[in-house]
């Protein structure tokens, strides 16, 4: 059970949707932990140069959050990984970040376009298209959608702050729903 103590920062997007602290979403009714462009094994793709983050704090962050929320799901919309070419070090990286977060709660994956053409299916195993959760059809972003309401990713929103800062900001209406990147690429 959450407590007021452990329990993330939450702001109302929309009923029942809140944004949590992470910039990651939560859908109150399916208690559903959503996360965008996640792009595991980032760091293998770049040839093991030390970005500002790796996959093992974003997965840190998401474990964090599903266990504070009790999440019973998490939804990761797209851009999963960075390529549909991956090193064997970054497979297995990749393989381990699922592993945890499927220890922690069922895991559901929307292929983005960084999935390549394979749509990354010998790492990730089974994706979709899109789902619908909370009367939210769930996507990546890449593609359109002009039915009913969609909670989305790869548009990667952000304020500029001024110089080189800039912060990921969700944007948000009554259609339409934009997860900031869970990682700063």
């Amino acid at each position: 059970m959450t407590t007021a103590h452990n329990a993330p920062s939450r702001h109302p997007l929309a009923e029942g949707i809140f944004a949590i602290s992470g910039g990651l979403l939560w859908l109150e009714r399916t208690r559903s932990l959503i996360a965008a462009d996640v792009h595991l094994g980032y760091e293998e793709v770049i040839g093991g140069a030390l970005p500002l983050w790796s996959t093992s704090p974003s997965v840190d962050t998401l474990l964090d959050a599903a266990k504070a929320c009790a999440a019973q799901e998490i939804v990761l919309l797209g851009d999963i990984i960075h390529g549909a070419v991956l090193s064997r070090g970054a497979q297995s990286r990749i393989s381990g970040a699922l592993a945890a977060l499927r220890d922690c709660a069922r895991v559901e994956l929307i292929a983005g376009n960084h999935e390549g053409r394979s749509r990354g299916v010998a790492v990730l195993g089974a994706t979709h298209e899109c789902l619908v959760r909370d009367d939210w059809l769930l996507m990546h972003g890449d593609r359109p959608t002009l039915n009913g309401r969609a909670i989305i990713g790869h548009l990667h929103p952000s304020i500029h702050l001024g110089g080189d800062e800039s912060v990921p900001v969700f944007l948000a209406s009554d259609r339409l729903i934009v997860v900031p990147a869970l990682t700063p690429y």
